[in-house]
């Protein structure tokens, strides 16, 4: 997720209020419980979803939300959204505070000393789960599918089911999608052309990582990507990870396709998501170690380094840039051809700010792109686990992932097969007057891979630093 110029928004609470909040957040719903009007929500389980909804009103939840304190305007947006309508809807009094190691830190300190918990639930993606998860501190098993929404989920898909470290196990609502693109100007580059012809003056865009071996060499100093060590590292991260998807280890010391040039679409995908799955297993396996790993990945690090010196250079060789607003200024001064995202589509950051991006600007997907989603965890200790899974549901409903993705261009989660004709009609609405500036839902599906590295991710960063960028 980028950022980005910051629009102003304004949030009013009087002092009063405040005090009201933390009043109801300290006492949660057992102060409800105490005076015998509502069931305790130790007793959600059995609770049909009208007295969930019920236990839930005048509940306060505290959301530790990436984005919500400005880091994404977009992002802020949506958070602010959110808070308004589960509070009409609801009665419900959510609360999104940004998110940061340190406040991801109290976590992990609320559930070793017990008691009510700083937060009542919390956003994260892969990995940022394990520990909550290892020390028994979120609500339980099997929660998501009792919310009314989780019927639009398509429990089919990866992404539902494995959330890039771990199975989900029905405790780990989502609510976006990060689909790893590529945002170049239509003026000089083209997707819809071979990587090597050109047509108006305009030239083509490299597909697949043998076409970019190839494309960085015939345009050399137009490529980079991020640091896997820096701000932007999630870019790097994930663009190494589709790299470990698409090849493998030629035998000598190199790299070749897990495919054949002969195979059609359908059977490299199917041998793509085999690699994968073989990562997986490894990563979870006895045999795994930083040593071993390094190893195993040399035909990653033997493709990057000869990608490396007709990649954009600085002083010292290779520039790695750090974030994609920065490397965003490189593509407006025709240094590079094409910049990272993480947004399925860009078309609203477009919109609102046009000086921030080159111009007459599209999106493309290479053929393998490893993304990820976001989700959402309950507390175990929380008082008000009725009123977060009922923001929960409310985040999965077809009308608030419609909107979302509209304001964000962060993937939706529900899926379209799944959903009633007009909020189908609404969303696919909404794709097509996202026009270039969002994959088509198609390109997504056939692209798209879910992240299985998540339990590596370490490895292949200080991997990277070793054997690429200080080698």
């Amino acid at each position: 997720m980028e950022n980005i110029t910051r629009r102003s928004f304004v949030v009013v609470a009087s002092a009063a209020v405040a005090a009201a909040l933390a009043g109801c957040s300290s006492s949660g719903s057992g102060s409800a419980s105490a005076s015998g009007d509502k069931k305790v929500d130790t007793d959600l389980a059995q609770m049909k979803w009208e007295e969930i909804l019920e236990e839930a009103k005048g509940q306060r939840v505290v959301f530790l939300a990436w984005g919500a304190g400005g880091a994404d305007a977009y992002v802020q947006a949506n958070w602010e959204q959110l808070t308004q309508e589960v509070k009409e809807k609801y009665d419900i009094e959510l609360e999104c505070v940004e998110y940061s190691a340190a406040e991801y830190q109290k976590i992990d300190t609320d559930i070793k000393n017990g008691g009510d918990p700083t937060y009542d639930m919390f956003w994260f993606t892969g990995a940022m789960f394990a520990s909550a998860r290892a020390a028994d501190g979120v609500f339980g098993e099997n929660w998501v599918k009792s919310l009314p929404n989780s019927q639009y989920l398509d429990y089919d898909n990866p992404y539902v089911t494995f959330d890039g470290a771990a199975t989900t196990d029905d405790m780990e609502a989502p609510f976006q999608g990060c689909s790893p693109s590529l945002v170049y100007s239509q003026d000089a580059w083209s997707s819809k052309i071979a990587w090597n012809a050109t047509e108006g003056g305009v030239k083509g865009l490299p597909h697949n990582f043998t076409e970019l071996a190839s494309w960085v060499k015939e345009n050399p100093g137009k490529f980079s990507y991020m640091d896997l060590t820096g701000n932007g590292g999630f870019h790097g991260q994930l663009f190494v990870k589709a790299i470990l998807s698409e090849l493998t280890d030629d035998g000598n010391g190199g790299w070749k396709t897990v495919y054949d040039e002969a195979d059609d679409a359908a059977t490299r995908r199917k041998k793509i998501l085999a690699h994968i799955e073989e990562w997986y297993k490894w990563s979870t396996s006895s045999e795994a170690s930083e040593e071993a790993f390094n190893k195993k990945a040399a035909y990653a690090w033997a493709y990057l380094k000869e990608l490396a010196p007709n990649l954009l250079q600085g002083d010292n060789g290779a520039l790695y840039v750090a974030t994609a607003p920065e490397m965003m200024q490189y593509v407006k001064a025709g240094d590079l051809a094409c910049t990272f995202t993480t947004c399925t589509s860009v078309a609203s950051r477009v919109a609102a700010t046009p000086d921030a991006y080159m111009a007459n600007p599209a999106i493309y997907m290479l053929d393998t792109s490893v993304g990820y989603w976001n989700y959402s965890i309950i507390m175990k200790n929380s008082p008000a686990k009725a009123a977060a899974m009922v923001v929960c549901n409310h985040m999965i409903s077809p009308d608030y992932q419609c909107a979302a993705f509209d304001i964000t261009g962060n993937g939706y989660n529900v899926s379209a097969d799944k959903l009633p004709d007009d909020k189908k009609k609404k969303l696919e609405e909404t794709i097509e007057k996202m026009g270039a500036l969002s994959p088509s839902a198609e390109e997504i599906e056939k692209k798209s891979y879910a992240d299985k590295y998540g339990k590596l991710t370490a490895w292949i960063t200080s991997g990277w630093d070793v054997n690429v960028n200080k080698a």
